[in-house]
Order: C-alpha cells, then sequence, then structure tokens
C-alpha cells in the first residue's frame, strides 16, 4: 500500500490531524469544481461519511506536505497496471 510503503518518501511530515494521507490524494484526484469549502464539506460528508469540517487553510497546509513523488509513484502504478493488462490481451489475441 502506498502509505505504509512509502511513507517517509512522500510526506514531509506524518502529523495529520483530521485529514489521512489517502482523504489528501482522494480529494486532489477528485477534481474540484465549485469553491473549495463547498468541496471539502461534501468530500467528508458524501464520501467520508463523517462530520468532520476541514477548513481551506488545514487543506491547504495538509497538501503542501504530500511530495510530488506521490503522484510520481500513482502514475507508475497506473501505468503498470494499464501496460501489463494490453499486453495481456494482445498476447491473448495473437498480436
Amino acid at each position: 500500500m502506498l502509505i505504509t510503503k512509502n511513507k517517509n518518501t512522500i510526506l514531509k511530515s506524518s502529523t495529520m490531524a483530521k485529514m489521512k494521507f489517502t482523504d489528501i490524494i482522494l480529494f486532489i484526484l477528485n477534481f474540484v469544481k465549485k469553491s473549495l469549502q463547498i468541496e471539502l464539506d461534501d468530500f467528508f460528508k458524501k464520501v467520508l461519511d463523517t462530520d468532520v469540517i476541514i477548513t481551506k487553510q488545514a487543506f491547504s497546509q495538509a497538501r503542501r506536505k504530500v511530495l510530488p513523488e506521490a503522484f510520481i509513484y500513482l502514475l507508475d502504478k497506473v501505468n503498470e497496471g494499464f501496460y501489463n493488462a494490453s499486453f495481456k490481451k494482445h498476447r491473448d489475441i495473437g498480436y
């Protein structure tokens, strides 16, 4: 898992109060369309099913703790899964 495997390399600090690392990543990848505070409130109510309130400032501070290497790692895993599935499909049908 991403958090336990590379926690020291993808976070500047391991202390995050109300937002876990996975919550931050999921929210960032959620493609915010409304105002940040409305999206944060909706995310915690609908996705995480909690009544926790996270301010814009708290999210921005937590987001700063995530290193760019976390997204590089995620992209590598997505690409690895995609290309492994594509090559297996082509091999099965004879390409």
